[in-house]
């Protein structure tokens, strides 16, 4: 069989899969944080947080359009997903602006997470890596989990999602 491949743009405000793991990996800690201000009635705390969120909120929607750009490779090695080059430019300096700001400003904290920002841009997974395959035919979407902190999601269109399925199924077998 040979490579697979396509390009999407998945709108980050209307996938519910996208929300729900912003909301896990943002609302927990922040629920937890803004919780707290508010037992201890520190209403300039929670001001400050509510505005860094709609400035967060703004720069999505401004800079990156509201949506996730993404590029997914399925072939023999296995599966990738990758942010779509014009993306990753921009994710790329803002880490970039970011690492400076923090080393400038002697906050390690933010120059790290300049760092680390750019981690997510290219993933792969090898086909003997794959644990686990979850098809959702309603969203034509599969996750694939690898190893501990490994996985792709695979957001298809209504035209490949049988494709991408059948590949899957063809590259990795019934060792699922």
């Amino acid at each position: 069989m040979d490579e697979l491949r396509w390009e999407l743009q998945v709108p980050i405000f209307k996938n519910n899969l996208i929300l729900k793991q912003i909301g896990i990996a943002i609302g927990i800690p922040f629920g937890a944080l803004i919780l707290f201000l508010f037992i201890i009635k520190a209403w300039y705390g929670l001001i400050l947080i509510s505005m860094t969120f709609l400035l967060t909120l703004l720069m999505i929607i401004l800079l990156f359009r509201g949506t996730y750009d993404v590029r997914y490779v399925i072939n023999r090695q296995g599966v990738s997903c990758h942010t779509q080059e014009k993306q990753k430019k921009l994710v790329r300096r803002l880490a970039f602006i970011t690492c400076i700001l923090g080393l400038l400003s002697a906050n390690p904290t933010a120059a790290g997470a300049g760092l680390l920002s750019t981690s997510g841009t290219e993933i792969h997974i090898a086909w003997n890596r794959i644990r686990k395959v979850k098809y959702m035919e309603q969203k034509k979407t599969i996750r694939l989990y690898g190893g501990y902190g490994e996985s792709i999601t695979l957001f298809c269109t209504k035209e490949n999602y049988i494709d991408v399925k059948r590949h899957i199924y063809e590259w990795k077998g019934d060792s699922l």
